[in-house]
């Protein structure tokens, strides 16, 4: 295959990435990580060979990658972590992949890709507001996520695109069609921190550059005016308000301060890293102040430290200062990887690999650190056919999870606990020793899992087993504290368990029981104390005696009142 076509099918590669949800889901990226290994395989078939750049970018990079394979030996879930060290590998590969092609010629053909992208992505998103199948597609909440379902990241590779175009010393009709179309998108993402981000990414660029003054500007205005003739239309004009709300003490921002706080509480104690996941799992354990219930810390900075531990990043730091401050890079470059850096400290836009790859192309390599990297025949076929198998079987068996096949996903991949747990809850009902060996399962793996948890104790619960019922209840307490709900019930059972007492006549075992009650009260308000805040948060969960509870609290009052007496 020729350089040309090599260009070709790499920038189809990039459309791809950024076109099928940026790679979020676990088999997109596998399928893709399965592509640019047979890339890979193909450049060492013809020239015996590899190329690698020694560089620091390169130690960062594959040291990051290995610190994530290294997490499934400790992880809170290693089935899991392994998932998501996969999936980490395969902006290595693309990384791997532009390597081996080098040329900086080769750089502005995939930026263009993107841009192209970007454009194609504000289109389809602006007739999503008017073509009702496409809006269920790409609106979410009245705004603007388009192939990504995502809007804060949807406009990230947005500002992306524009910085780039606009750099172009010559722009034609297309391209301002194309800057118009881009502004509109980002308008109608209704996102604060993209519109103060674009707005201040194009300051700078115009005071460094001031003939951009009249790319910028005039598609800007005309874009953010289409935009809001869309929203009129489309009768969300009261999401302007959303924009105008951008004070430090919205609800929505102190309620990620709140994220990262209790994110950094983990890292304290897991200065490691949880492995891949690990703080889906952990932070109702951890968390203060509000009932949040997020996948990822919407901090992709604090999120590595989460992943892979405090290494994990000192490695971004490394990464981002080596790049900021290296004299390789043109001023709108760097530009590009501050805001991805930027807002990736308020979001979690990294867990879409797509936005790696871009940040890959925008660094990409120094073709004077190029070097050579010889590798035996037979390593250099199994290794890379060894791989594209992993990710095939592993896309298979992510896409019937995905689907909803979970029975089939467990079946190739049985320590994919999310299926596991989807599959049990579907089990609760209409098979319970199904619903809970699954339970089972995934509280040997996970012990850290609510789900399992919640499962075994309802089981118990319906079955009349008692005593294994509240075991599992004092854990759902002990994991989701902030959750009254669970204590709730967790005071029930012990009631429940008081009454049995008495019946069987066991008065020292009802004391017991009755101080654990008479202690709800006492648990909560040290609590209230510890865990809740003043922040303006959303949530904010209710730390006083629920009416469940003070009715228990007083039936328990008489039983011991009678005891008393007797």
């Amino acid at each position: 295959m020729t350089k040309n076509k090599m260009h070709v099918l790499l920038s189809g590669i990039i459309a791809l990435t950024l076109l099928w949800k940026g790679l979020y889901f676990y088999h997109m990226a596998y399928t893709v990580g399965a592509i640019l290994i047979g890339i890979l395989l193909g450049y060492f078939i013809r020239y015996k060979s590899i190329y690698i750049e020694k560089s620091l970018n390169h130690l960062v990079l594959l040291v990051g990658v290995g610190l994530y394979f290294a997490t499934v030996f400790y992880a809170v879930d290693f089935g899991m972590a392994f998932m998501g060290a996969l999936k980490v590998l395969v902006v290595y590969l693309f990384y791997l992949v532009i390597t081996q092609i080098k040329h900086q010629h080769a750089k502005a053909l995939f930026m263009d890709t993107v841009i192209v992208c970007c454009v194609i992505m504000a289109f389809l998103g602006i007739l999503a507001f008017y073509i009702p199948f496409l809006g269920d597609y790409f609106i979410q909440n009245g705004r603007l996520g388009s192939v990504l379902q995502y809007p804060n990241t949807f406009g990230l590779l947005i500002i992306v695109g524009i910085l780039f175009l606009v750099s172009k010393d010559r722009l034609n009709q297309g391209s301002m069609v194309g800057l118009v179309l881009m502004w509109t998108g980002l308008f109608l993402t209704f996102s604060r921190s993209i519109f103060m981000i674009s707005i201040g990414t194009m300051v700078v660029y115009v005071l460094y550059d001031r003939r951009r003054v009249r790319s910028i500007l005039w598609p800007c205005l005309l874009g953010m005016g289409l935009g809001y003739g869309v929203m009129y239309n489309s009768g969300l004009s009261h999401m302007i308000g959303r924009i105008e709300a951008t004070s430090p003490t919205v609800s929505e921002w102190t309620t990620r301060l709140l994220y990262y706080q209790d994110s950094l509480a983990i890292i304290e104690d897991y200065p490691l890293g949880t492995g891949h996941l690990g703080f889906f799992y952990l932070q109702r354990l951890y968390q203060t102040g509000a009932t949040y219930f997020v996948k990822y810390s919407h901090s992709q900075i604090i999120q590595i430290g989460l992943d892979i531990g405090i290494i994990g990043m000192a490695l971004v730091g490394i990464y981002f200062i080596m790049n900021m401050f290296g004299k390789r890079l043109a001023f709108h470059e760097k530009l590009a990887i501050l805001v991805i850096f930027g807002h990736g400290a308020m979001d979690f836009d990294w867990e879409f690999p797509a936005v790696l790859m871009v940040l890959m192309m925008i660094v990409y390599v120094d073709q004077d650190k190029i070097r050579k990297l010889p590798v035996s025949r037979g390593l250099g076929y199994i290794l890379p056919i060894g791989a594209v198998m992993v990710y095939m079987y592993m896309g298979i068996s992510t896409y019937c999870a995905y689907m909803g096949l979970e029975e089939a996903a467990i079946y190739l991949y049985p320590y994919d606990t999310e299926a596991k747990a989807a599959l049990a809850r579907a089990y609760e009902v209409k098979d319970e020793d199904r619903a809970y060996d699954l339970a089972q399962e995934i509280l040997r793996q996970n012990p850290y899992h609510l789900a399992g948890h919640r499962i075994m104790r309802d089981l118990h619960n319906r079955n009349g087993e008692l005593e294994e019922a509240l075991t599992s209840a004092r854990k759902m307490v002990e994991l989701n504290p902030l959750g009254v709900f669970h204590l709730e019930i967790y005071s029930d059972l012990l009631l429940l368990q008081l009454k049995e007492q008495l019946t069987l006549k066991h008065p020292e075992k009802a004391y017991d029981t009755i101080r654990e009650l008479l202690e709800i009260p006492y648990y909560l308000e040290r609590l209230a104390k510890e865990r809740l805040t003043s922040y303006n948060v959303k949530h904010k969960p209710n730390l006083s005696m629920s009416e469940k509870l003070l009715k228990n609290q007083q039936e328990t009052e008489q039983i011991l009142d009678i005891l008393l007496v007797e």
